[in-house]
């Protein structure tokens, strides 16, 4: 969120987030400025208009532990999704803004719970099965979790 707030007055954005030590709030889905995607916009990018478990073939898409021969590749190595978006299946699981909760948000343009203890990361990685690269596969993460196959995909809200 520091990054992405980084970002933002890099390109002369107000900043997505407010940050006081460990409280960060978020001014919303509406605001200009760099952000993590919500766990809903994050899977609408992977899916790309498609409704099945992967948005193509998984290994033209993606690099998973059957593939990947353990590590991270660079971006843009295997096909892209319908929409251009490398890599949403694999590589890397991806930080979303929401907090994990017991089920997927409803509605339009959904947000998660206010709170939580776990933060939402979506995609598989280049240590999973390809079972967890589905598009509605979902992880609960604690938020200061750092780990080689977890990285994030930051949104430009244009208000």
């Amino acid at each position: 969120m520091k990054c992405c707030n980084a970002l933002s007055k890099l390109w002369g954005l107000p900043e997505a987030y407010s940050i006081a030590g460990e409280e960060v709030s978020w001014q919303g889905s509406q605001h200009p400025g760099v952000r993590l995607p919500t766990e809903a916009e994050w899977e609408y990018a992977c899916r790309a208009g498609t409704v099945g478990d992967h948005a193509g073939n998984l290994d033209d898409m993606a690099w998973y532990g059957g593939n990947s021969g353990n590590q991270t590749h660079p971006v843009a190595q295997k096909k892209p999704n319908a929409w251009g978006l490398y890599d949403m299946h694999g590589n890397v699981q991806e930080w979303c803004w929401d907090w994990y909760g017991g089920g997927l948000p409803q509605g339009n343009d959904p947000v998660g719970p206010p709170f939580g203890t776990f933060r939402v990361t979506r995609g598989g990685s280049w240590y999973g099965i390809d079972g967890g690269c589905r598009s509605p596969d979902r992880y609960g993460v604690w938020p200061g979790f750092r780990c080689g196959n977890v990285g994030f995909r930051p949104a430009l809200a244009l208000g």
